[in-house]
């Protein structure tokens, strides 16, 4: 996953737990930590309001990789480690447009119950 902003701006992110289908996962998230691969692109802190997110702060133009880990509680009680990255990059200004990002509904059967499939990642800016 790719997410560009301005070295100048702030973001909200937010993680979840999915499955190794890439669906949501309806275990619980504790121990969530936040990092940086490169500090002097941008920082990253806990998100006060967010229990599962941070704020990123732009420092510079450049590439850096934002990483989380977090244990992941499954109904059952059984507890494992999980983690993720997405590599962010900042710019100096906004990047013209290169491409399409495509973002579907939720899929419903003909019987009328529904299907949870992740076709693919969205970002929010």
């Amino acid at each position: 996953m790719l997410f560009t902003m301005l070295s100048n701006q702030s973001v909200g992110v937010s993680v979840s737990p999915i499955n190794a289908l890439e669906q949501p996962s309806p275990a619980t998230l504790s121990n969530v930590v936040f990092s940086s691969s490169d500090e002097t692109i941008f920082t990253v802190a806990p998100d006060p309001a967010d229990p599962n997110g941070a704020i990123v702060t732009g420092v510079a133009p450049g590439n850096a990789i934002l990483v989380c880990s977090a244990t992941a509680t499954e109904p059952d009680g059984t507890s494992n480690p999980i983690s993720g990255a997405v590599t962010i990059t900042l710019t100096e200004r906004v990047a013209p447009a290169a491409g399409l990002e495509f973002t579907f509904g939720t899929p419903v059967d003909q019987g009328g119950s529904t299907l949870r499939r992740r076709v693919g990642i969205t970002t929010r800016r």
